[in-house]
C-alpha cells in the first residue's frame, strides 16, 4: 500500500513544510491517510501554530454556516 522512508526527510514533513513556506493556514486534504500523515508532520514539526490539517469537506461545511 504505501512504503516507509528510509533516508532523508520524511515526505510528509517535506510537504508541511512547503505548505507553510506559501503562507497559508490550512492545507486541505481528502485523502483520510494523507490527513493523518500531515496532522501527524505537523505535530512532529511543532507547527500547530502555524497550519492547521482539514478535510476538505470540513471546510466546506464550515463555509456553509456562515
Amino acid at each position: 500500500m504505501w512504503m516507509e522512508e528510509k533516508a532523508g526527510r520524511r515526505i510528509n514533513e517535506t510537504r508541511v513544510g512547503q505548505a507553510v513556506q506559501t503562507g497559508g493556514e490550512i492545507l486541505a486534504t481528502v485523502c483520510p491517510l494523507c490527513m493523518i500523515s500531515l496532522d501527524s508532520a505537523v505535530k512532529v514539526l511543532n507547527l500547530d501554530s502555524q497550519i492547521q490539517v482539514m478535510d476538505i469537506l470540513e471546510l466546506v461545511a464550515e463555509r456553509m454556516k456562515t
